[in-house]
């Protein structure tokens, strides 16, 4: 089973991610966690390996960089994606770099992509286990 955590502080936006998501995966295949804090993401991360990681850029407290970069710290394996509206490339570039973002998706997304990145990012993670 395949495991999505999903952080975003808008509730619209993660509810809008969540359904993208269990629109295009199975329950029985993929479980999708979301939160709407990033410390409580990463504190579950330090609980639950998963497989793709996707955070919003822009939040209050820890920003979406410093949230990626404690998940590459504690799962290394798991692919992190950033979707965001912020038009600062200086910083969105700067997560990439430091994260080791696999892709960003600026908002608003299209679903095709989103589902695209993720599938993606699933057969990413999977050449760790080959």
């Amino acid at each position: 089973m395949r495991r999505i955590l999903i952080l975003d502080d808008e509730p619209s936006v993660l509810s809008a991610l969540r359904r993208t998501l269990r629109a295009a995966f199975p329950a029985d295949d993929v479980v999708i966690e979301a939160f709407d804090e990033p410390e409580a993401a990463v504190l579950r991360a330090g609980e639950q390996d998963f497989d793709v990681v996707i955070s919003d850029y822009r939040m209050p407290g820890l920003n979406g960089a410093d949230v990626l970069q404690l998940m590459k710290g504690l799962q290394p394996e798991a692919v992190r994606i950033v979707v965001s509206a912020t038009k600062e490339i200086l910083e969105v570039a700067d997560a990439v770099n430091r994260a080791e973002v696999f892709r960003y998706l600026a908002k608003p997304w299209q679903q095709e992509e989103l589902v695209a990145t993720v599938r993606e990012a699933f057969a990413r993670r999977d050449q760790f286990f080959l």
